[in-house]
């Protein structure tokens, strides 16, 4: 029997090698088990965070859902330190910060559609759950906010319409678009996303401002737009 002390420690030097792998060719490259490890390396300095990684997304299935998990619960998965779950679950609000957009930080002109699906395409490329965003523009066209309304599949996406209206009560908006991605690589809308986009619309007219459009996203740059397939009116 070979003596214990002369296996190969196949985990040697893995954590250098993530990090010259995300410094020659960026994070993008890694798988999520190996983001999700990364991250918790100065906050696991001991214990190979490998395992960890993988117990963290069988449990909540994907990176989104995890960062979207309070931090007690990921403080209940085996070898999780208190500040690792606290990090981790602060991490969404940094993101929905980052993507907030009012007057006092960099301005974003929305003039048309065009313009719209260019920014939602830059949040939702890649994802693989569905997401619901409201861009949130004024009458000279500059982006006075943009908001992550919703996250989960597609019949849970659609969040309660009043929650669109309490979040354009503090906003200076004249009209607003509204985005999401479709996972299953189409992006025709559904029944669902047409009865959402008639109670939507209805409910903006009632308070004076515009649905511009309605945006359906897919990667690789498609989209499909209510307003340019005259389906918006229809929808009403």
């Amino acid at each position: 029997m070979a003596d214990s002390n002369n296996k190969v420690n196949v985990h040697k030097g893995h954590r250098q090698r993530v990090k010259q792998k995300i410094a020659e060719h960026g994070i993008d490259v890694l798988h999520d088990h190996e983001i999700l490890e990364y991250l918790l390396y100065p906050f696991i300095p001991l214990k190979d965070t490998n395992p960890i990684a993988h117990n963290l997304l069988n449990t909540f299935g994907n990176l989104y859902t995890l960062i979207n998990t309070d931090a007690d619960a990921i403080f209940n998965v085996p070898h999780v330190t208190k500040d690792a779950a606290l990090f981790l679950s602060s991490l969404s609000g940094v993101f929905k910060r980052c993507l907030q957009v009012n007057s006092d930080s960099k301005k974003v002109f929305i003039r048309n559609v065009s313009d719209a699906a260019t920014y939602l395409h830059s949040v939702t490329d890649g994802l693989d759950v569905e997401v619901i965003y409201m861009l949130c523009v004024d009458d000279a066209c500059l982006m006075r906010a943009g908001y992550l309304m919703a996250s989960g599949d597609a019949a849970s996406c659609k969040t309660e319409i009043r929650n669109y209206l309490r979040k354009l009560d503090a906003i200076n908006a004249s009209h607003v678009y509204i985005g999401h991605n479709h996972t299953t690589g189409t992006p025709m809308p559904s029944k669902e996303d047409n009865d959402f986009t008639r109670r939507l619309n209805t409910a903006l007219d009632s308070i004076g401002i515009t649905l511009a459009d309605h945006l359906i996203l897919t990667d690789g740059g498609r989209y499909f737009s209510y307003r340019l397939n005259s389906l918006l009116e229809d929808a009403l």
